[in-house]
């Protein structure tokens, strides 16, 4: 956790030294960022999500999981390449836990907000780190057990231990990168809050997209 907290300071740190000095270069030329870098865009992206349960006493259990979104990119200046992205995605994350005999399988609808520096080598490929939170609302899901469908949301058929919270907020850090329409991105982030009782949802995120 240390180490990621530092990657996100950095990537902050690094995204604040680069603005101000585009802002810097901005006041001499007014070419000094390039237009494909200041303009809005949309996109659809497909995520893989080799998720994990991360407990308060120690210890993993590994999930897999997908996501199919649609997000937009604003520009938050004429001549310095900021921008605040958000959209919409509905997520997939299931599996065994280990050594239990327990299939769990929930769907949720993310809300994530971005804010990122975007760099433009070229009209063609630019870079875009960026850090940002989201607001994820778990939907419905279910745990297997023997044969026995139970809901993932229900107290009483679950347990205080095992039962999903309803919405979690988190925070993500990543990069993406983008060769003419094509979006290729990663992230790591993680919930503020539980999802289940003493554990939080960690979430790292392989993208594919289309920028239109």
């Amino acid at each position: 956790m240390r180490k990621i907290k530092f990657l996100l300071v950095v990537c902050l740190l690094g995204m604040a030294a680069t603005a101000s000095a585009q802002f810097a270069n901005a006041k001499g030329s007014s070419n000094s960022a390039s237009s494909s870098a200041l303009e809005n865009w949309q996109s659809i992206k497909v995520s893989y999500l080799p998720a994990s349960f991360k407990g308060d006493g120690g210890g993993d259990i590994g999930f897999k999981g997908a996501m199919v979104s649609y997000q937009k990119g604003f520009a938050v200046s004429q001549s310095i390449p900021l921008f605040v992205e958000t959209g919409l995605g509905f997520s997939w994350i299931g599996g065994e836990i280990e050594d239990t005999g327990i299939d769990l399988n929930f769907f949720s609808l993310n809300v994530p907000v971005n804010f990122g520096y975007k760099h433009a080598f070229s009209d063609k490929v630019s870079v875009a780190p960026f850090v940002g939170i989201t607001l994820r609302g778990n939907l419905f899901g279910n745990y297997k057990y023997e044969g026995e469908s139970l809901n993932a949301f229900d107290k009483d058929e679950v347990g205080e231990e095992l039962q999903v919270k309803r919405f979690n907020i988190g925070w993500q850090v990543g990069v993406g990168i983008n060769f003419n329409a094509l979006y290729i991105g990663g992230s790591y982030g993680s919930d503020f809050n539980d999802i289940v009782e003493g554990g939080k949802a960690a979430v790292p995120q392989i993208t594919l997209g289309f920028n239109f």
